[in-house]
């Protein structure tokens, strides 16, 4: 595969992993990571993964800084930003595992009420122990002993 190719690959994926890595620098910077989103799909996506609303708490909003690997922040604002930078990628193909780590039951709620009504058209992955968290999948599957059992 050349790196071409492995880079049109991975284009098609956006990962929201349990313990995401935040890069040192802002919490802007974590999301966007071209530095090339338009300022109004930004927002937007700010809105979306409810990282707008912990921003008010800090005086530099988006543009303060994280600490190495997201110090500063609770795990559930790391995964709110870890969400926002799917969202901002907007993949096809949509992996979330255990994504809801950290949150409290309104933001895991609010996040499965989006992911079931705004990535229709997206292949979505999502791995989780919260049984409540797969209603609205078209296909459930459980693992158990290294082995996939359809469930619905």
């Amino acid at each position: 595969m050349t790196i071409l190719q492995t880079l049109k690959y991975n284009d098609l994926f956006s990962v929201v992993s349990q313990k995401p890595f935040l890069f040192i620098g802002t919490i802007i910077e974590n999301i966007d990571l071209t530095g090339n989103a338009e300022q109004n799909k930004l927002k937007d996506t700010l809105v979306q993964s409810k990282v707008a609303e912990y921003l008010e708490h800090f005086s530099e909003k988006e543009h303060t800084k994280v600490g190495n690997d997201g110090a500063t922040l609770s795990g559930g604002e790391k995964q709110k930003i870890a969400i926002a930078r799917a969202l901002l990628k907007n993949a096809p193909i949509v992996i979330l595992d255990e994504a809801t780590t950290g949150f409290d039951t309104e933001s895991r709620t609010y996040l499965h009420e989006m992911i079931t009504s705004q990535m229709k058209e997206k292949t979505v992955l999502l791995i989780t122990h919260h049984y409540e968290e797969l209603d609205g999948f078209d296909k459930i599957y459980r693992l158990e002993n290294g082995y996939l059992f359809p469930v619905k």
